[in-house]
């Protein structure tokens, strides 16, 4: 197929799945905040975030007053960035920009890995249908994943090619990228870890040059530095690190976060399994590559799940390693070309295992379509309900459709989705096609486009942080408080959790902890209550209910415990009469 062909075919189906499946979501937390840093920008020139967070009806809970007396946005301020113009001109046109985004970072890796096509287009579709970066393409674009995977891809796949000794606007580039993957999400930081596997060249001359050095960290910090800017602006310091409460770094969750069903890694993307064994067959070709995929995975599986919130909140799969679902196209495209030219029966076996993989999570991603696994609810994979679920993604194949094709339907809305299907398609010809021509040639040119783009956005961020005035309603300083209360949803998702799995005390511990940041909601009281009524503490489980029930008298399920818990407390006192 002649390429100007190739590029109409794939325009073509970007343009046809973005008019079937774009859904522009945009609710808060995590979509709402990542995106008000980009409309605040361009659109208020502040970090005020009233009118934003007014607009998407931000819980109270979500955000806080600082010490410098400003709004927080605990959400990093990369990816909102990067959405720049776009979002004036509404989601829709927003999420086609995510879309071309990541697929010229897919174009760039397929050109720039150096496998053959076959093995190139498995690992293709490895690391879009095996991880749950389709889910976050099409369904989730304004999280910060989407674009944090493209950034991180580039980064790599530049890193690749240049391992062998690059001059200074190379690895200016490289530190640009690596500065503005910071800006996207912090954890990002740790791709630097891929010039360790360089250690060993060095010492056969392949050194860094002072100069090469210098341009790296200037880059870098030019990347980075909107981030700091938008941190200075609203918690006092450009170093301050939100969330860092949630890190309990010397207790990782490895297990948990690998092998739970709750959104665990494996159970959810089993096709990590099979890139392990991929990258373990590409150290015997190429081990410095091996050697920096597979730290850099390592380093985002460790950071993750030292997070208290190990299995991401509201997730599909494990969302955090959507960033670095690029490893998966490695390791898989370098585990088909090990049997590539092997008898069929082995180069067969090995396919099926990978489509399988794939099958398996897109079915999962259809099933959280139809709201079988609730992004934000535990369902044990284990369980009937679970099961019966799955059986009806198939056989119920028109209400399958209608999940992933959500519309709007309307004239407006058809109208709008043909136009930015339409930009999206286009433009992903032309990132197809840009990343087709590239070459390490281009790198000085690139290189000062990116970091002028990178000073615009500096200068614009450094004047947004002074415009940024402290909040002076009291009314809303009261309503919101001082103190972040995110982690009530996940310690009652939590709670949840661990009710299901049958470790009451550790859901007791949870709905505790939930306790301690928002006492005056009925649901905090009703996951306590639940906890204590499975560990046969009957008085102490009516209590809750009935603080649960003081907050909202119609709960049900606080009066149905409560029912049972008093049942259950007249049936032991009568005993005790009894024996007595």
């Amino acid at each position: 197929m002649k390429p100007n062909r190739r590029l109409l075919l794939f325009a073509a189906l970007a343009a046809g799945l973005f008019f079937l499946l774009a859904d522009p979501f945009l609710s808060p937390p995590d979509s709402a905040c990542y995106w008000s840093w980009g409309e605040s920008l361009v659109r208020d020139g502040d970090f005020a975030f009233l009118n934003q967070f007014a607009r998407f009806e931000m819980p109270v809970r979500y955000t806080y007053i600082t010490e410098t007396g400003r709004l927080a946005n605990d959400w990093p301020p990369g990816s909102g960035f990067l959405l720049g113009p776009w979002v004036l001109i509404g989601p829709m046109f927003a999420h086609a920009w995510v879309l071309m985004v990541v697929a010229g970072a897919l174009a760039f890796w397929a050109r720039g890995a150096g496998f053959s096509p076959a093995a190139t287009r498995w690992g293709l579709l490895a690391a879009i249908a095996g991880t749950p970066l389709a889910f976050y393409v099409f369904f989730g674009p304004f999280f910060s994943h989407a674009l944090s995977f493209a950034v991180v891809t580039v980064f790599l796949v530049l890193w690749d090619r240049t391992r062998g000794g690059r001059p200074a606007s190379e690895a200016a580039l490289l530190g640009l990228l690596l500065g503005v993957a910071t800006a996207i999400r912090p954890q990002n930081a740790l791709l630097a870890a891929v010039f360790l596997a360089e250690v060993p060249g060095w010492w056969r001359g392949r050194t860094w040059s002072p100069r090469t050095v210098g341009a790296w960290m200037g880059a870098g910090a030019l990347g980075v530095v909107p981030l700091l800017l938008a941190y200075w602006a609203l918690y006092g310091s450009p170093l301050a690190l939100p969330k860092t409460e949630e890190m309990h770094w010397l207790r990782p969750a490895l297990g948990r976060m690998l092998f739970s069903d709750f959104h665990g890694v494996l159970p959810w993307t089993p096709v990590y399994v099979l890139v392990v064994a991929g990258l373990a067959l590409l150290a015997r070709r190429d081990r410095m590559l091996a050697a920096a995929l597979g730290l850099v995975l390592a380093l985002q599986v460790y950071v993750n799940a030292a997070n208290v919130v190990w299995w991401s909140g509201g997730s599909f799969g494990n969302r955090r390693l959507t960033d670095y679902a690029i490893v998966a196209a490695w390791g898989i495209a370098e585990l088909f070309r090990a049997v590539e030219n092997r008898p069929r029966p082995q180069r067969h076996a090995v396919l099926a295992a990978i489509a399988l993989c794939c099958v398996w999570s897109v079915w999962l991603l259809l099933a959280e379509r139809r709201l079988i696994v609730p992004l934000d609810r535990y369902v044990p994979l284990r369980g009937r309900e679970f099961a019966a679920g799955m059986l009806r993604v198939w056989s119920e194949p028109f209400q399958t459709l209608q999940s992933v094709a959500r519309g709007p339907w309307t004239a407006a809305g058809i109208a709008r989705r043909t136009t930015a299907a339409l930009l999206a398609g286009a433009g992903t010809a032309a990132f197809l096609a840009l990343a087709a021509r590239l070459r390490r040639s281009h790198a000085p040119r690139v290189m000062g486009t990116g970091l002028v783009l990178a000073g615009v956005l500096a200068l614009a961020t450094a004047v947004a942080a002074l415009r940024t005035p402290p909040v002076e309603d009291p009314e809303l300083i009261a309503a919101v408080g001082t103190e972040p209360g995110i982690l009530w949803d996940n310690y009652i998702e939590l709670a949840f959790y661990e009710l299901r799995r049958g470790d009451f005390v550790a859901s007791e511990e949870a709905a505790r902890r939930a306790l301690a940041i928002w006492d005056d909601n009925d649901n905090t009281w009703v996951a306590l209550g639940r906890a204590l009524f499975y560990q046969k503490r009957w008085i102490s489980a009516s209590d809750a209910f009935d603080r649960a029930l003081a907050i909202n008298p119609e709960s049900r399920i606080a009066l149905d415990y409560r029912s049972a818990a008093s049942a259950r407390i007249a049936e032991q006192t009568g005993r005790l009469k009894s024996e007595d």
